[in-house]
């Protein structure tokens, strides 16, 4: 069980409409990741994630930290293709990692939304880049 702040909120920083659809994975260091839809802002059609994490097995609010502050997303709604095309997506949500055998995300999967004027959408699936040096 998570111990959460005296509100009951695990991360009190977030603030609007909050954060929705958590994907958790722990990697080969133990260390405990989640993915998130970021609804920070004035409505909750955005295209921002958020990535919080706990290297102590987060049992306490204060173990975690999340990815706030401005400029600080595990994902925007920019995407450049294979080909060099750049698409700009007015909603990007539903995050899910795929992960190596050690825990190291290697694919992002969203559920994306082109534009406003209708509601069509569909998943796309984005290869992540590794440091070199990991």
């Amino acid at each position: 069980m998570v111990t959460t702040s005296e509100d009951g909120r695990l991360f009190p920083e977030i603030t609007s409409y909050g954060a929705e659809d958590p994907m958790v994975w722990i990697s080969e260091d133990s260390t405990i990741h989640a993915i998130l839809h970021d609804e920070q802002g004035p409505n909750r059609c955005t295209a921002f994630g958020r990535h919080a994490f706990a290297v102590d097995g987060g049992t306490r609010s204060s173990s975690w930290h999340y990815g706030d502050g401005d400029g600080v997303f595990a994902y925007n709604g920019t995407v450049q293709t294979t080909s060099g095309t750049v698409l700009n997506y007015f909603r990007r949500e539903r995050p899910h990692m795929v992960v190596d055998s050690k825990g190291w995300p290697t694919h992002l999967s969203n559920g994306v939304q082109e534009q406003t004027t209708d509601d069509r959408s569909y998943t796309l699936i984005q290869p992540l880049a590794r440091d070199a040096g990991e």
